[in-house]
């Protein structure tokens, strides 16, 4: 079975939660094993804060928390079209349709947004730009020039013209 999902293909209907989908067969994993990169990176080399004051840290968590409420609210929102579909965005399932509509009609990856506000997120909540320097960046590339043209490949070989048309008219 083709191991795509999250670059708007859909698979057999299967009830899921979407925080399961995001940790356990999606871009989170990939997220946290960066964020594991930047914690490495404040050990080693020490802490670059974002040059807040001490007096802010409630309003940073505040911040933290609204983008991280927009980063769940955004996940369930992309991952729902597969649901609408009556399909997954699990990775672990065959590969059925292809969801072109929502925001999958703006974006073949809307979910990379997502990747952006998360890392954010994690930079204002800890008060360091490692996420954004090192965690953010290996991620991007991780999706870029791995996942997304390993699932396009098999979009591809799946639905054929219908995904380079798709291909064509949606960046």
């Amino acid at each position: 079975a083709p191991l795509v999902g999250r670059t708007g293909v859909a698979s057999k209907p299967i009830a899921v939660h979407t925080s399961e989908a995001l940790t356990t067969h999606g871009p989170m994993s990939t997220e946290l094993r960066s964020l594991a990169a930047a914690m490495l990176a404040h050990q080693v080399v020490g802490p670059r804060p974002l040059d807040t004051p001490d007096d802010y840290q409630r309003a940073r968590f505040m911040v933290a928390g609204v983008l991280f409420g927009l980063y769940y609210r955004g996940s369930s929102y992309v991952f729902s079209w597969f649901a609408k579909q009556g399909t997954s965005p699990l990775t672990s399932q065959p590969t059925t349709a292809l969801v072109t509509a929502g925001p999958y009609a703006l974006s073949r990856n809307p979910a990379l947004l997502l990747v952006w506000i998360f890392h954010t997120a994690v930079a204002v909540a800890f008060n360091s730009w490692w996420p954004l320097l090192v965690a953010l960046p290996l991620t991007y590339a991780y999706l870029m020039l791995i996942t997304v043209p390993n699932e396009e490949e098999e979009l591809e070989k799946l639905f054929g013209r219908q995904f380079r048309e798709y291909k064509q008219q949606t960046p």
